[in-house]
């Protein structure tokens, strides 16, 4: 008998849900065999998930780190005000005084504070206000692209583990296995020879005349992409990881059946699976664009 993943096991008679095998070895063949591939899958599953936790929490730790350093310099405006405020009412000011208190008219006009050093004349007050502004500025605007950077890794690697985690069988992790090899998180093969492989299939399915096919992971969604026609439909769950899912179409043509048969099937190979409601995006292909440079 076989369910989602391999056999459960194996009987000399007939039974209900059953699958037949030429003899009673052949039946137990194909079960020891699923086994030992189903046991190979999860440790393999176990390990690459691991590895993209690991890069995940790392790319957290940065990221947290760089919005805190953003939260620190948010103050860059407030002191390039002061520091105005300062330059306008430094007749007010004698050394000694700790205190202004003057009007913003940046504020409409309300009660603004001044902290000031009584170490320090009224001019070099207002000249410890600009220069902090300026440090503030030149950190923010060194941090905002490391933010934007971090924040799109984060993203990848939210993507790859998804997909490790809808595996479903070792054709879905084969790729997966060979994209953090690229990126250096896993050690690389030893060179042999063989023959070139054949890329793993993408998934395929047939709905009232209609083929849907979905990709497996990032590079077979990258793969999908290039395999298509421009009048076929793409869709992808709406800001959530998950898989490319395509509608082959002639001349752009499709039924709200179809549509939404390939809208589920996208809902089911993403994060959201399980989800209700899940949104998901379709266009045509010839509308879909990869920026220059990104990763799979």
């Amino acid at each position: 008998s076989k369910s989602k993943g391999g056999y459960d096991d194996f009987f000399a008679f007939p039974i209900d849900g059953g699958e037949k095998a030429g003899s009673l070895n052949d039946a137990e063949a194909k079960y020891y065999v699923s086994r030992s591939e189903n046991r190979a899958f999860g440790e393999k599953k176990t390990k690459l998930a691991a590895v993209t936790n690991g890069k995940i929490k790392k790319c957290e730790k940065n990221l947290v780190d760089t919005l805190r350093r953003l939260a620190e310099a948010e103050n860059a405006e407030t002191n390039r005000v002061k520091g105005e405020l300062v330059t306008a009412n430094i007749y007010k000011i004698k050394k000694g005084d700790s205190l202004l208190i003057a009007e913003n008219w940046y504020d409409g006009g309300k009660e603004e504070k001044i902290a000031l050093d009584k170490t320090l004349s009224p001019a070099a007050n207002a000249q410890k206000y600009f220069k902090t502004y300026a440090k503030e500025k030149r950190t923010t605007e060194a941090l905002l692209p490391r933010k934007e950077k971090e924040e799109a890794e984060l993203s990848y690697f939210r993507s790859v583990l998804t997909f490790i985690s809808a595996a479903e069988n070792a054709d879905d992790l084969k790729e997966t296995e060979e994209e953090l090899r690229a990126l250096g998180l896993l050690p690389q093969e030893k060179a042999k020879k063989k023959k070139s492989e054949e890329a793993v299939p993408f998934r395929k399915y047939s709905v009232d005349g209609f083929t849907i096919l979905a990709g497996r992971n990032n590079v077979s969604n990258d793969r999908l992409l290039k395999y298509l026609g421009a009048e076929d439909l793409w869709l992808h769950t709406q800001k959530i990881h998950g898989s490319h899912v395509i509608l082959c179409t002639e001349d752009g043509a499709y039924d709200d059946e179809s549509l939404h048969e390939a809208a589920l099937l996208a809902a089911y190979y993403s994060q959201a699976q399980g989800g209700n409601n899940v949104p998901v995006d379709y266009t045509s292909v010839k509308y879909v664009k990869k920026p220059a440079g990104a990763r799979p």
